[in-house]
């Protein structure tokens, strides 16, 4: 059996919050878990994903979330 250790940053890498431009919903974006070293390659430009708030977005009109440009 394999186990798996996450070893978290200790640098912050923040969560962003925006509006999508396609559906004028609320979205925000989430950090991957990477290590330091990863966190300093990134710099500005973290790997994460950008998710819809609202599950009607998920549901009624699925696409991916595209932040506007005044998104952080």
């Amino acid at each position: 059996m394999m186990v798996h250790h996450w070893v978290m940053t200790a640098i912050k890498r923040f969560q962003k919050t925006g509006t999508c431009v396609t559906c004028d919903g609320a979205i925000h974006f989430y950090p991957a878990p990477v290590t330091d070293e990863q966190a300093i390659a990134e710099g500005d430009n973290p790997s994460g994903q950008w998710t819809h708030l609202d599950t009607s977005d998920w549901i009624d009109n699925p696409h991916d979330a595209e932040p506007g440009p005044q998104s952080a």
